[in-house]
C-alpha cells in the first residue's frame, strides 16, 4: 500500500476483530458453560463478516442412553461401562438425528494406550483427529459384539 495513512486498512481490522470476539466467549459465558467461537478464516478486501452455526448442540435422550448403557453392561460388565460423561466442545454430525428421532451417541473406548508403540507414537491414551492417533485394533471383536447385541436386542 503506497499511502497506508490515507486508506482503511481492512487487516488491521479483521485483526482487532478476531482479539475481540474471543472475548465474547470468555466474558459473557460463565466458565461451566460450553460454547465456542472460531475464526477460520480471514478474507482481507471486503469488508464483509460472514457467521455459520454449522451444528447445534448434540443432546442425547435419557431412555435411548439408558438402553444402550444396559446392553453394554450385560455385555461387558457395569464396571465397563460409564454413563455419565463431561460434555466436550466438538461438533458432531450425528447432532442432526436426535432432533428428528430418539437417539444416544456413545464412545467406544480405546484403552490407555498400552496398544502403542512408544517409538512411533509415544505411550499413553491420545484423543482423535490426533496424527498420533492409533485405533486400537484389539478392541474390534469387542465393538462388533456391543453393536450385535445392542441391534439384536
Amino acid at each position: 500500500m503506497s499511502a497506508p495513512d490515507k486508506a482503511i486498512d481492512p487487516i488491521v481490522i479483521a485483526a482487532e476483530m478476531v482479539g475481540v470476539l474471543q472475548t465474547l466467549i470468555s466474558r459473557h459465558k460463565a466458565p461451566i458453560d460450553t460454547a465456542v467461537l472460531t475464526v477460520t478464516q480471514i478474507h482481507a478486501g471486503s469488508g464483509e463478516l460472514s457467521f455459520y452455526r454449522a451444528y447445534p448442540p448434540l443432546v442425547n435422550h435419557d431412555a435411548q442412553v439408558d438402553f444402550a448403557a444396559e446392553v453394554a453392561e450385560r455385555a461387558f460388565g457395569v464396571e465397563r461401562v460409564r454413563r455419565e460423561i463431561p460434555p466436550t466442545g466438538g461438533a458432531e454430525d450425528f447432532s442432526f438425528y436426535p432432533q428428528e428421532v430418539p437417539g444416544a451417541y456413545l464412545f467406544v473406548g480405546n484403552g490407555e494406550g498400552d496398544h502403542r508403540e512408544a517409538r512411533y507414537h509415544g505411550m499413553g491414551p491420545c484423543q482423535l483427529h490426533n496424527p498420533n492417533y492409533d485405533f486400537n485394533d484389539t478392541l474390534l471383536s469387542e465393538g462388533a459384539t456391543y453393536w450385535v447385541r445392542l441391534v439384536g436386542t
